[in-house]
């Protein structure tokens, strides 16, 4: 069995826009780093951030704005773990 949780706030990790979307996939065992840039690509794209967050993924997730994060980032990051 396996559970999840989606929180009311978001709740990155101290870490950046593009690790905070790729830890789903690297708890899941995907260890090619191509691989991984294509899917997080693609994820931000399916949330509709890809535009808004290309140039800045080395950045930390924290320095979003808040207004994205409660919606759309916290479904792409849960949505990389699923």
């Amino acid at each position: 069995m396996r559970i999840g949780m989606v929180f009311q706030k978001p709740n990155p990790f101290p870490k950046s826009v593009f690790e905070n979307v790729a830890y789903g996939l690297r708890i899941r065992g995907m260890r090619s780093q191509l691989r991984i840039q294509e899917e997080v690509e693609k994820a931000l794209r399916g949330a509709a951030l890809w535009d808004e967050v290309k140039n800045r993924l080395a950045s930390s997730a924290f320095s979003l704005p808040k207004e994205w994060a409660s919606f759309s980032l916290e479904k792409n990051w849960m949505g990389s773990l699923m």
